[in-house]
């Protein structure tokens, strides 16, 4: 998929198949790719790309991506760029869940299944405009509380249901002044 700058797209896989970025560069390595007269650079990567498209796109089953400066920064200065990703959407038994900040929700297996955190992340890694918990306060879209993990693996991993709150007050304030959410993937495993 190739998204030239100042334009956005979208990823959607199959029901029950989640998402997983093999590639993501931002930048311009093709004068002939979204061509425009400002194509000069051709040895243009923002060194973010790949690390931001996965914390928008892996293990979600659709995700809205935006080819602009603002959320990857500027490798080449006056150089039209545009987003590469390749991408597979694979069968799994994962689940993601997202939580908005000052909400809370509860993750929840069968009895005979318990929680595996696969991931989790407090802070704000999509614009707004994808649908992520709508908001003019979405500057800080590179924004991760280091700890969120950890939080919440200490309050779900191994039970069958928990109760998370999306708040300051739990992970701290990554990014202040952005409106933020917490996205957690996760599965139900098997007891023993």
């Amino acid at each position: 998929m190739v998204i030239c700058e100042h334009n956005s797209n979208s990823i959607t896989c199959p029901a029950g198949h989640l998402i997983q970025i093999a590639s993501a560069s931002y930048g311009r390595t093709s004068k002939g790719t979204c061509w425009n007269i400002l194509n000069r650079d051709t040895n243009c990567k923002s060194s973010t790309s790949l690390n931001i498209v996965k914390s928008i796109c892996d293990g979600n089953n659709a995700c809205s991506l935006e080819a602009t400066n603002r959320v990857y920064g500027d490798p080449c200065v006056g150089t039209y760029k545009y987003l590469t990703v390749v991408y597979i959407c694979h069968e799994s038994d994962e689940k993601s869940l997202i939580i908005c900040e000052h909400y809370s929700h509860s993750l929840t297996c069968p009895d005979d299944k318990k929680l595996e955190i696969v991931s989790a992340n407090y802070g704000r890694t999509a614009p707004s405009s994808g649908g992520t918990c709508p908001t003019s306060l979405d500057m800080d879209t590179n924004c991760r509380a280091p700890t969120s993990s950890s939080i919440v693996q200490s309050q779900c991993e191994g039970k069958s249901t928990c109760s998370l709150r999306a708040s300051n007050d739990v992970y701290g304030d990554p990014c202040v002044g952005t409106y933020k959410y917490l996205r957690v993937v996760y599965k139900c495993s098997s007891i023993g």
